[in-house]
């Protein structure tokens, strides 16, 4: 599977979403630069804030004198029946998107597989799309914010379909820009052919060499329960942060919090424009000179601000771990 990534030697493929349930955006196809140190990937099909955000990032890690070859970028092509609402957005920013993959977790598996053979020193990952967590985490934070009745209407089939497998569902975020992405009107995504979770983010980062500087930024609803210990397949508990060295992993919001403002007509979410913002305050250069704890404080005060006067705010979080700890799998909470 991994090999079929290499066979193509074009960057800018011709090919288009000919799917009538998307928009045909022309996409770039094959391998990801080997000189790549940053991944933005913007991972719902259905706004237009969350391209807006990569594209903002890219333009601003270019003025800064990283190589258009050291980024790579990732989307999803819109579905036909919701492009309208941002359409004036979309189109603003099609002509940049063509240098962007496929938001596809096939794709970014095998991306992450070529960049680890590369052995890069330090990678900046940032995913901006639609979260989701498990069904008794959505239930509660539902029942808080819409009260019982949409609470157990919106989760019900999800429960249903945990007892029919027998497992939980996971925290994840949206990645539709697959073939076998779908455009339903649904508030919550089950097939993890859609979606990544703390699972697979665990699978891309351990391609990468142990002393290799990762930053992972996720912006999203329930993004903290990235955060979280999840089983693996010997059903050992590990977390991102006890199992991947030299990690630092922001998120927009807490494990049982939603995030804000990626509806359509939102130019940004929430923690994506501050977010931004923040970056743009800081000195000169590429990810790996960013003090990022001073980062994430500046955007918790800022989301806290504007998210006063919510009776759940997101409250974004910030997790560290450190090949050079003096006790394996120190990790520290802010």
């Amino acid at each position: 599977m991994k090999s079929m990534f290499l066979v193509s030697l074009f960057l800018f493929g011709i090919a288009a979403c000919s799917d009538p349930r998307f928009v045909p955006f022309k996409y770039a196809t094959g391998s990801p630069s080997p000189e790549t140190k940053i991944i933005l990937i913007a991972g719902s099909n259905t706004e237009a804030n969350f391209a807006q955000e990569i594209l903002d990032q890219k333009r601003l890690w270019l003025s800064r004198g990283i190589k258009e070859s050291e980024i790579s970028c990732y989307f999803a092509p819109p579905c036909t029946h919701v492009y309208q609402r941002d359409a004036k957005q979309f189109e603003s920013l099609r002509q940049e998107l063509t240098s962007c993959f496929l938001a596809d977790p096939a794709v970014l598996e095998n991306h992450f597989y070529e960049l680890g053979n590369q052995n890069p020193s330090h990678l900046y990952v940032y995913v901006t799309s639609h979260g989701s967590a498990p069904t008794k985490v959505l239930f509660n934070y539902l029942l808080q914010a819409e009260g019982e009745e949409k609470a157990r209407e919106a989760t019900g089939p999800l429960l249903a379909a945990e007892r029919r497998r027998g497992t939980l569902r996971p925290y994840s975020l949206d990645v539709m820009g697959g073939h076998s992405a779908r455009c339903a009107e649904r508030r919550y995504v089950e097939n993890a052919k859609l979606s990544v979770t703390p699972k697979d983010l665990h699978s891309y980062l351990a391609q990468l060499p142990t002393d290799s500087e990762k930053v992972v930024a996720l912006q999203g609803c329930f993004s903290g329960g990235f955060l979280q210990p999840f089983e693996t397949r010997n059903e050992k508990s590990v977390s991102l942060l006890n199992s991947i060295s030299n990690l630092t992993l922001l998120t927009a919001s807490r494990s049982d919090r939603a995030s804000f403002g990626c509806d359509p007509g939102i130019e940004r979410t929430t923690f994506g424009e501050v977010f931004y913002g923040a970056l743009k305050t800081t000195t000169s250069g590429g990810p790996e000179k960013i003090d990022w704890a001073a980062v994430h404080q500046t955007v918790s005060e800022e989301v806290r601000a504007r998210e006063v006067s919510y009776s759940l705010p997101s409250l974004p979080m910030m997790g560290e771990s450190k090949i050079e700890s003096p006790r394996k799998g120190l990790f520290g909470w802010w």
